[in-house]
């Protein structure tokens, strides 16, 4: 968990470049960029969500705080599996 959270800059980073690849993936119509993209923004987000829920940070946030990114974390652990799987069945039906 400490390495993810000396890493928050460079996954905010990644989060970032993420959206911009989405916003070209899009308009170049190349659907396998955009979602692509959009897997590796949700990951990123989703790590985020994960210091937000555990290990040190957390403990300086709110108990209310904690529950509401736990729920969250939840929420994108199941939206990014499934996102991977269309993305796996994309690339395979091609």
């Amino acid at each position: 968990m400490e390495l993810l959270i000396r890493a928050r800059p460079v996954i905010v980073a990644i989060f970032f470049a993420s959206i911009i690849a989405v916003g070209v993936g899009a308009y170049a119509n190349a659907q396998i960029v955009f979602r692509g993209a959009g897997l590796l923004a949700h990951l990123a987000l989703m790590l985020f969500v994960l210091t937000e829920s555990f290990g040190r940070l957390s403990l300086k946030r709110s108990k209310t705080s904690r529950i509401i990114a736990r729920t969250f974390l939840v929420l994108y652990a199941l939206m990014f599996s499934g996102l991977a799987a269309q993305l796996v069945m994309m690339s395979l039906s091609s």
